[in-house]
């Protein structure tokens, strides 16, 4: 395993509140992060700039630029996502399904919550398209 999924995964079992949700995402979207700006993921999180970048420096780095960058040389590094699906195994205490799906649960209800039933039906008809 990783050692930056395990330094997640750490943080996320100490971690509460915005904190928590920042971690989490982190943990969830480990790739994605690598392309993401400190702004994009506040959007999708509805976390707070500044507490992604407390919750980056938590995880022993400085602020979310380091960790931007030490994610993007771990991706650079690594295997392809399919070799790394099939090989992952979650650390002991990591966020299991029952919490990844509530996790999903909140962010669905917070993309609910932050746009309009016709903004929704637009981006999904933009994504069938495409």
């Amino acid at each position: 395993m990783n050692d930056m999924l395990r330094r997640v995964s750490a943080y996320c079992r100490e971690a509460r509140g915005s904190r928590l949700v920042a971690g989490r995402f982190f943990l969830s979207n480990l790739e994605s992060v690598a392309m993401m700006t400190l702004e994009d993921i506040s959007r999708q999180t509805g976390v707070s700039p500044s507490t992604v970048t407390r919750t980056a420096s938590e995880l022993g780095f400085d602020g979310y630029h380091g960790f931007r960058q030490e994610v993007r040389e771990m991706v650079r590094r690594g295997r392809a996502p399919s070799e790394r699906l099939e090989s992952a195994r979650l650390p002991e205490g990591a966020l299991g399904y029952r919490e990844s799906l509530d996790y999903d649960r909140e962010n669905l209800a917070r993309v609910l919550s932050m746009n309009r039933e016709e903004t929704i039906e637009e981006a999904i008809s933009m994504l069938a398209d495409a």
